[in-house]
């Protein structure tokens, strides 16, 4: 999962990057633009998570972080 949380930090460094040019007046079109990295990010990163789950199915880690995505997110379909 390293490339999703690379990404992530990319992600994260555009949006600071856009509040230190806009402060809180960030255009639309750049917070749609980074809405929609972040959503194509977190849905890699659950992709790889339940390929995880179907490879180890009895892994402690695997139940874990479920639960903490249901603690986090609730309900998804994805789950």
């Amino acid at each position: 999962m390293q490339k999703s949380d690379a990404e992530t930090d990319t992600w994260v460094g555009h949006m600071q990057d856009a509040r230190q040019l806009y402060g809180n007046k960030i255009p639309d079109s750049i917070k749609i633009a980074n809405d929609d990295e972040k959503k194509k990010i977190l849905d890699e990163r659950d992709s790889l998570f339940l390929s995880y789950v179907r490879n180890n199915n009895n892994s402690f880690v695997s139940l874990w972080m479920l639960a903490y995505r249901f603690d986090v997110n609730g309900y998804s379909p994805i789950w």
